[in-house]
C-alpha cells in the first residue's frame, strides 16, 4: 500500500466523520427546537393559569367589571383601571399570536377571546378606542377578522 492510498483512505474516514458530526448536530438542533416549543407551551399554560387566578383574586377589578356591566357609570380613574386591564389582556393575546406565528404554539384560543369580550364589554370598548393604534398591524388584522367580526 502506498502513501497516496493511505492518504486517500484517511480523507474518506475524515469526511465520513464530518458527515456523521453534521447529522448529529442536526439531530441535536431538532431536539432543542422541540424542547423550546414545549417550554413555550408550558409558559403559555402557566401565564393563562396565573391570569385566571389573578383576576379571580382581584376583588376590586371584579367589582369594577360588574359596575360597568350594570350601568357603565364609572369615574375616570375606574375607566382607566378597566382600560389597563383590557390592554394587559390584549398584550397577552398579542404575545400568543406572535408565538403562534413563530410556530411555538399550535393554536390560538379564538373562541376564548370571543367569550371574554362577550362577557366583559369593557374589553370591546377599549379595543374600539385604542386597539387599532396600540398593537401591531398584523395582530389588529387578526383580531378584527377572527374575533371582533364574531361579536357583531
Amino acid at each position: 500500500m502506498n502513501t497516496q492510498s493511505i492518504k486517500h483512505n484517511i480523507e474518506i474516514i475524515a469526511n465520513v466523520g464530518v458527515l456523521l458530526g453534521i447529522i448529529l448536530l442536526a439531530y441535536e438542533v431538532n431536539q432543542n427546537n422541540q424542547l423550546l416549543a414545549a417550554e413555550s407551551r408550558a409558559t403559555h399554560m402557566l401565564i393563562r393559569g396565573d391570569e385566571f387566578r389573578q383576576r379571580a383574586s382581584d376583588e376590586g377589578l371584579m367589582k369594577l367589571r360588574l359596575k360597568f356591566l350594570e350601568n357603565g357609570n364609572l369615574s375616570q380613574d375606574e375607566l382607566w383601571r378597566l382600560e389597563s386591564d383590557a390592554s394587559s389582556l390584549f398584550t397577552k393575546w398579542e404575545w400568543e399570536f406572535e408565538q403562534y406565528l413563530d410556530g411555538a404554539l399550535e393554536a390560538i384560543p379564538i373562541r376564548g377571546y370571543v367569550q371574554d369580550i362577550s362577557r366583559f364589554p369593557h374589553l370591546l370598548t377599549t379595543w374600539q378606542n385604542s386597539g387599532n393604534t396600540a398593537f401591531t398591524p398584523d395582530f389588529v388584522a387578526f383580531m378584527e377578522e377572527n374575533v371582533i367580526s364574531q361579536l357583531e
